[in-house]
This record gives structure tokens, sequence and C-alpha cells, in this order.
């Protein structure tokens, strides 16, 4: 059995998100601004997942362009230990 770790941060300028991790989950909590992550929109209250099967982690780096509504931008990581 692996052991892994959540980590959730709060995203508050638009700029590159490098992964390095099994899955990663973008959040907009915005009720009024799309975001942009590597061009594709998320819509407000839109989320977006991406995951890995046991054992890959994925090296991407994402970018992602933000709105002007303030801290309502979330990244979910899970890493393995």
């Amino acid at each position: 059995m692996k052991k892994f770790v959540v980590k959730f941060q709060v995203i508050q300028s638009s700029g590159k998100i490098p992964s390095l991790c099994n899955a990663i989950t973008f959040v907009n909590t915005s009720l009024i601004d799309t975001v942009l992550v590597n061009n594709m929109p998320l819509k407000p209250q839109q989320t977006l997942s991406i995951e890995g099967n046991e054992n890959e982690i994925d090296h991407s780096d994402y970018n992602v362009v933000l709105g002007t509504d303030p801290n309502t931008f979330y990244v979910i990581t899970k890493f393995y230990k």
C-alpha cells in the first residue's frame, strides 16, 4: 500500500502551475469569472480533474489565466510519499 498526501492551494495570480503529482484538480469557485487552464475555459463553479493510474506521475505544467474575482481558484494535488 502506497501512502500519499493531498495538498490544497489558493491560486491568486495567473501563471504556470507545475503538477509533479498523481492527480490534480482545478476548482473555479467564482460566480462570475471564467478561468483558462491551458486555454480550456473553466466556467464559474466548474472543476477539471486529471488523474493518473497507480504509480504514475504527471510532469505537465499547466498555464492558468485567472479572471478578476480574487481568491476563487483552487488547485488540489495528490502526491505519493
